[in-house]
């Protein structure tokens, strides 16, 4: 049994092609399905243009600065567990970044992207220790809140 490949030969157009978000594109390597030179072009051709095209879906996220300031402010977390012997919920913080990386797209709807809300402010990332009073919860919705009036 061969392997599975990643593109698809198109014998009406003598090329290759790859369908990716639901257009397709042709990549003009290669003389037949058998040509593995030309496949192997194709297929870099395929992983250039996909992380162009990877970054402009990243680049139109609505939500691009927020995520890119909740990995930062994590990144911050978790240095500051870790110089305080802290390691597990290092571990967790790193877990949380590696999951929005692998998923921007979602990441807002499975995480906070503000990852201080609710963190005891004894737990200051900036090196300042003061009390144990709560930073503010995150603002709720008002089909949430509505009830209470």
């Amino acid at each position: 049994m061969g392997r599975r490949q990643k593109l698809t030969w198109f014998k009406a157009r003598g090329c290759w092609k790859k369908k990716y978000r639901g257009k397709v594109y042709y990549l003009r390597y290669g003389s037949g399905k058998t040509d593995q030179t030309g496949y192997r072009q194709a297929l870099a051709a395929w992983e250039e243009k996909h992380a162009q095209l990877e970054q402009q879906h990243y680049e139109a996220l609505p939500l691009r600065r927020e995520i890119e300031n909740g990995i930062k402010k994590r990144q911050q977390m978790a240095e500051w567990y870790q110089a305080n012997g802290e390691a597990t919920e290092a571990a967790r913080l790193g877990a949380e970044i590696d999951e929005i990386r692998s998923d921007p797209e979602h990441a807002a709807d499975r995480l906070e992207l503000d990852p201080l809300w609710g963190v005891p402010k004894q737990h200051n990332w900036c090196g300042r220790t003061g009390s144990n009073e709560m930073l503010p919860s995150p603002p709720q919705p008002w089909g949430t809140i509505l009830p209470l009036f």
